[in-house]
């Protein structure tokens, strides 16, 4: 067990030469107050070098060899270190519980994906550390982002799921931005979002073309201005001249669902995967209480084959190169996907 903890923590092994001298030294200094025959008897068991004493006996060698292990076993403890040493090899993540904080209110798809990602994340890390989700709603994910980049430790203990959009508030220079896009530990996505808009069935309107048509705005629920979704509503609005206004403020999906309920706005702009997996919207599809208007994919999401997507419309109507490039800034955002990034300056041994 000794010569395996030395092999581990020093990387020597029991038959070097350095060793065997080291040992022989403190064993020679540690026990010459025992007498001769203890000193020989002792340096005899482990085979160091020393001088022949013709008065030496058996039993007396086999008396002292337990007195020998714990002296010797002492002495290599010492030269591998204190448990607080010992507590270096052991997994960092051992014992420790990791921070998920959360830019979306409960309940809401992003919510959801933490809550379901922290069952299974235990068991890929090594120590198998615990996870406690902290939601940080509020400002369409600038008040969450900041945190992780202004307060958290980079100590590995807290990491977050960001707002994928907030890229665009650094970008044109927003005062209540506190962090650096580039400089946030990136640890990964779930997937490549697509965003769709949907609208109260009751209204009537069916397509992007009707919706250029009212004199009044159609009122649409987002989080903030620095969400994805909320630029998303806005590009379909300056692009293809859609009468949507933006209502900002609400905490989360939650509330911005129980808005478009109680008819306080009309639309919204959400996520495939939360169409697909969270009430009320699963329930709201299946009883076409909305419709689908518009998917920013490339491509048409299998589940909504009939829904154009942006590009789509973009051939439809001839935009020109200027808009498309617009259109592809905006969209950066879906393929960030639902980010989980850590503070800034986090080890990359921990990252």
């Amino acid at each position: 067990m000794i010569a395996s903890l030395f092999r581990r923590q020093l990387g020597v092994t029991l038959t070097s030469v350095p060793f065997f001298l080291a040992v022989s030294i403190t064993v020679r200094r540690s026990l010459r107050a025992l007498g001769a025959e203890s000193e020989v008897s002792i340096l005899k068991i482990f085979r160091l070098p020393t001088k022949k004493l013709e008065s030496m006996k058996k039993p007396v060698a086999y008396a002292v060899a337990p007195l020998a292990l714990v002296v010797c076993a002492r002495i290599l403890l010492g030269a591998v270190g204190t448990p607080e040493v010992w507590a270096q090899a052991r997994p960092f993540y051992e014992g420790k519980t990791v921070n998920l904080i959360v830019f979306g209110a409960p309940g809401g798809g992003n919510d959801f994906l933490a809550r379901l990602l922290i069952r299974h994340m235990p068991k890929h890390i090594s120590g198998k550390p615990g996870f406690l989700v902290q939601n940080m709603p509020g400002a369409a994910g600038m008040i969450a982002t900041n945190y992780l980049y202004t307060v958290a430790k980079p100590d590995g203990l807290t990491i977050g799921l960001i707002a994928p959009g907030l890229y665009q508030a650094q970008l044109i220079g927003r005062p209540e931005v506190q962090f650096d896009w580039a400089k946030l530990g990136w640890i990964g996505t779930d997937e490549t979002s697509v965003l769709v808009i949907y609208i109260r069935a009751d209204t009537g309107y069916k397509t992007v073309d009707d919706v250029r048509m009212p004199t009044d705005s159609l009122l649409c629920a987002e989080s903030g201005v620095g969400s994805r979704n909320y630029a998303y509503v806005r590009l379909i609005g300056e692009v293809f001249g859609a009468k949507f206004k933006p209502v900002v403020g609400y905490k989360g999906s939650a509330d911005m669902n129980l808005a478009v309920e109680r008819g306080e706005v009309v639309c919204r702009s959400t996520s495939v995967a939360a169409l697909l997996t969270t009430e009320p919207l699963k329930r709201w599809l299946k009883t076409r209480f909305i419709q689908l208007l518009v998917q920013s994919g490339k491509e048409r999401h299998a589940a909504f084959p009939d829904v154009p997507t942006v590009w789509d419309l973009a051939e439809k109507y001839r935009l020109p190169e200027e808009d498309r490039q617009l259109m592809a800034l905006a969209l950066a955002a879906v393929d960030f996907g639902r980010p989980f990034v850590a503070p800034p300056g986090l080890p990359k041994d921990r990252l």
